[in-house]
């Protein structure tokens, strides 16, 4: 009788279970519980995925690593909006989300459509 020990989860849930983590920092108890599988899966899942990312970041992620160099990305990132002490930034997609009624006005995407 097959059991779903000797299945591996598919790649999507296992990035999906990864992400959740990295994003709320939840207990590894309510990401189990959220995505219905034990708490060493989610150890492991976490585990697996973080390596893998590590195994391959430096393909992907550049960072300067001279003091002028540093120094012109975050006087480029404070005069685009005050951002103060930035030296990078992840492109990312837009996720539609209920934006509260106070301060609706900051919950406007860089093309100023409402992610509402």
């Amino acid at each position: 009788m097959p059991t779903r020990r000797s299945r591996a989860f598919p790649v999507s849930l296992q990035v999906i279970v990864a992400l959740r983590f990295f994003a709320t920092g939840s207990f590894q108890l309510v990401n189990a519980d959220v995505h219905n599988i034990s708490i060493s899966s989610v150890s492991r899942i976490t585990r697996d995925v973080t390596m893998c990312l590590k195994s391959v970041c430096n393909n992907y992620i550049k960072m300067p690593t001279d003091r002028a160099r540093l120094h012109d990305i975050m006087e480029g990132f404070y005069s685009i909006d005050d951002f103060p002490n930035i030296v990078g930034a992840i492109y990312g997609t837009h996720i539609r989300i209920k934006s509260p009624v106070e301060d609706e006005h900051l919950y406007v995407n860089r093309k100023k459509l409402s992610l509402y």
